[in-house]
């Protein structure tokens, strides 16, 4: 999947868990967001491309359990 961001490999908007600091969402400029899910630990768990669209994939460590 292609993914657009500026020229400095910037993405549009980030989102961060207030309390961890872990990276929750990054939104490309087509609009289309990634989101991420780390454990505890803060290690990733999940990274969900292009959530909602017919164009979303999702990778998972493998110590992630899908259901």
């Amino acid at each position: 999947m292609d993914e657009l961001f500026d020229c400095l490999g910037d993405y549009k908007n980030y989102t961060y868990d207030p309390t961890t600091g872990d990276l929750l969402t990054r939104t490309d400029y087509l609009g289309r967001i990634t989101q991420f899910v780390n454990d505890g630990n803060g290690l990733p768990l999940t990274e969900i491309q292009a959530k909602g669209t017919p164009l979303g994939s999702t990778w998972g460590s493998p110590r992630t359990v899908f259901v």
